[in-house]
Formats: C-alpha cells, structure tokens, sequence
C-alpha cells in the first residue's frame, strides 16, 4: 500500500472531519451511575461505525480512535485510561471499515456495511468487557459478586450501544452517500 497515496490531504482532512463527530457523538449521552461506576448509552459507537463506513478500515479506525480518545481526555472520569479508547476505538472502526470495504464494495454494500458494523460492535464489546474484568477483578481485586454485577451492567449497556450503533450508522451512512453522489462529490 502507498502510504503517500492513501493517507492523502483529503484523507487526513476526512478523519479529522469525521473524529470531529465522533468527539461530539459522545456527548449525545444517558449516564447512569452503578456504585461508584459511571456506564453510558451513548452515540459515539455509531459515529466510530459511520467513520468505517465512509472511510473504510485504517482511516475509519483512525477517526473513531482519536475521536473518542479527545473525548476521553476531557473529562477526568476516562482520562487515565484514553489510550485504551484509542485503541479499542480503533479496533472497531477498523473492523466495520475492513469488511464493509472488502471486495472492492467500497462500503456500498447493505450485507457487507451490516456484517462490519456488528462485528465492529462485537469486538469491541469483548475488549471493552475484558479490560473491565481485568481491572474489577485482578486490579480492583473485587469479589466475584461485585465483578459479575459490573460485567453484566457493562454488557447491558454495551449491547445497547451496539444496536443502537448498527442501527444509526448504516442507514447514516446510505444518506451521506446519496448526498455526496447527488452533489457529485466523493470521499
């Protein structure tokens, strides 16, 4: 791959543009506080799928990464542990974007854009869900009842962001591109 020619000015200004709207995804937000955890239901998964809709793999996963790692930033609760966002951010806009690129499908395709945004979703639920586990359990050292009850907020939670991802992103996804394309412009 030719780095120069993939990561172009239009490139990195698009993965600025769209880790603007995952930034500010994450702000459309219900917190609900577990003890002293604070879960979300959130809309910044579904702009970390837009992002690998549009963009496909390496530039969707960079886009959902810094986004939410900016967001992470600013506020003190997820500060500590941004670089993890980054990471795991990363690992689903990627994965959306890989396979809803494949192929030469360019993320046109309905199937293709569905299997990549639920197993974006997916992967991300089992990293967010282990890394939770290591830190309740082996970190925190809490009792087996405590990192259940944890685990399984973070699991209802999480699947509830997951669908309401898939379900924002896809038919968001469809309308930007019907709009680029009536207007004649392309990503």
């Amino acid at each position: 791959m030719n780095i120069k020619r993939y990561f172009s000015v239009k490139k990195i200004a698009l993965i600025g543009m769209l880790s603007a709207v995952v930034f500010v995804a994450n702000y459309i937000q219900i917190k609900f506080s577990v003890g002293t955890d604070v879960t979300r239901i959130h809309f910044g998964n579904a702009a970390c799928l837009l992002s690998g809709l549009l963009l496909g793999g390496p530039a969707g996963g960079f886009a959902a990464g810094i986004g939410s790692f900016i967001f992470d930033l600013f506020d003190p609760k997820f500060a500590a542990t941004a670089y993890i966002t980054l990471i795991f951010k990363f690992v689903l806009g990627f994965t959306c974007g890989v396979i809803a690129f494949s192929g030469k499908r360019e993320g046109e395709s309905f199937v293709f854009n569905l299997i990549g945004a639920i197993a974006g979703s997916i992967v991300y639920i089992i990293l967010y869900l282990g890394k939770a586990y290591i830190s309740t359990a082996h970190l925190l050292e809490n009792p087996g009842n405590t990192v259940f009850v944890d685990l399984l907020t973070k699991l209802g939670t999480s699947s509830v962001n997951a669908v309401a991802a898939v379900l924002v992103s896809i038919p968001l996804s469809k309308a930007i591109r019907v709009a680029l394309r009536k207007n004649k412009l392309t990503l």
